[in-house]
């Protein structure tokens, strides 16, 4: 028998199209015989019925919507002990790219093979992330452990990443498994021509693995993308929760 499965379902996946797809998704789901509780935004108490279900033994929780919406319960996610998550694109997207999931119906045969990996979460003033925390252009201070900190000298894109994705392939870039996160500092740096006729300004990318950490900037407040999600303070603290999330991938996924 397969281990009892819940599924959650973004409120837009119960409209036009998408609707039909559900249908499709769920004709395949009972096939496989990997039925069990659905749960649709806007017609349930969801994180109530998540609750129920697994008290009644659901022990693999899909998510089937866009990826922005399932990023949203990562800090539901990170608080569970014992479950398995999949997510069900409803379009293609870096993250459904770097999983290995295609849209749809497509994906659920494999939901039924479950393969898993063990994926890192990160923190960001205490708050889960999945994938990366990123500002624009900044020279502020990165503190490593307490120990050692980094300041660019002119200001520049940095990034925190713990499941960074390439925006176009899915590719990744930071390895989701390790047990660190990775802070990458890009530095504008001016090099001249042979002879002297032009300049030209590049960027020096520079890589530095840590599990703890803190961002300031003298006190001046700081905006950072956290999961697509804008958050400002004048101080973030970074951490890691190594192996928060056992995750179905499929075979065609773009990391180890």
């Amino acid at each position: 028998m397969s281990p009892s499965f819940a599924y959650v379902y973004e409120a837009a996946f119960s409209q036009g199209a998408a609707g039909k797809e559900a249908a499709r998704i769920e004709a395949e789901v009972s096939r496989l015989g990997i039925q069990g509780p659905v749960l649709r935004e806007g017609f349930h108490e969801v994180q109530e019925g998540l609750e129920r279900a697994i008290q009644e033994g659901s022990k693999n929780v899909v998510f089937v919507g866009h990826h922005g919406w399932f990023l949203q319960w990562i800090p539901w996610i990170s608080a569970q002990k014992g479950i398995t998550i999949g997510f069900l694109p409803l379009e293609p997207s870096p993250l459904s790219r770097a999983l290995g999931m295609p849209t749809g119906a497509a994906a659920v045969g494999i939901l039924a093979a479950r393969v898993l990996r063990v994926l890192d979460i990160g923190l960001i003033n205490s708050r889960p992330f999945f994938t990366e925390a990123v500002v624009l252009q900044t020279s502020a201070r990165l503190e490593f452990e307490g120990s050692y900190a980094v300041r660019a000298k002119t200001p520049g894109p940095l990034a925190i990443q713990n499941f960074a994705l390439h925006p176009k392939t899915g590719e990744a870039l930071s390895v989701p498994g390790d047990g660190q996160l990775e802070a990458v500092l890009h530095t504008p740096i001016e090099r001249v021509s042979w002879f002297g006729v032009w300049k030209k300004t590049e960027l020096e990318e520079t890589r530095i693995a840590f599990t703890r950490g803190k961002l300031s900037n003298d006190g001046q407040p700081l905006q950072i993308t956290v999961d697509g999600q804008l958050l400002t303070a004048k101080e973030f603290a970074f951490d890691v929760l190594p192996g928060a999330m056992s995750c179905v991938v499929g075979p065609e996924r773009l990391f180890a």
